[in-house]
């Protein structure tokens, strides 16, 4: 995310960064800093993986059906081009709807709503 505030970077002289690294080393801050990141990281993936749930295996899920604006905003489409390519062949809506619906499913028009097609 962006912000308004100005960044500023500072860097050490090369005498100085080389004096740091030496006093860390002796105090050992470089080896406590890698184990504090070490056991943040572990606990991080221990978190999420008890919030993962398992991938159920089965069919895929049943779309319900969607009206004109639900579709468009599917396809990333006006409502006027959905409506306009309604108007064409059936097979060719199919087509057409496949090549634009991020699964790749098709769709078709039955009264005032879209169902997915099953293939």
């Amino acid at each position: 995310m962006a912000t308004n505030n100005i960044r500023v970077v500072g860097y050490l002289p090369p005498p100085y960064h080389e004096k740091l690294r030496e006093y860390m080393q002796s105090q050992s801050l470089i080896e406590r800093r890698l184990a504090v990141l070490e056991s943040a990281f572990v606990s991080s993936q221990r978190s999420r993986s008890a919030q993962r749930t398992p991938y159920q295996y089965g069919p895929p899920p049943v779309l319900p059906p969607q009206d004109i604006t639900q579709l468009a905003r599917r396809l990333g489409v006006s409502v006027a081009t959905l409506e306009s390519a309604a108007q064409k062949d059936e097979a060719e809506f199919r087509d057409w709807s496949r090549r634009r619906d991020p699964a790749q499913r098709s769709w078709s028009r039955q009264g005032e709503l879209f169902h997915p097609h099953s293939e």
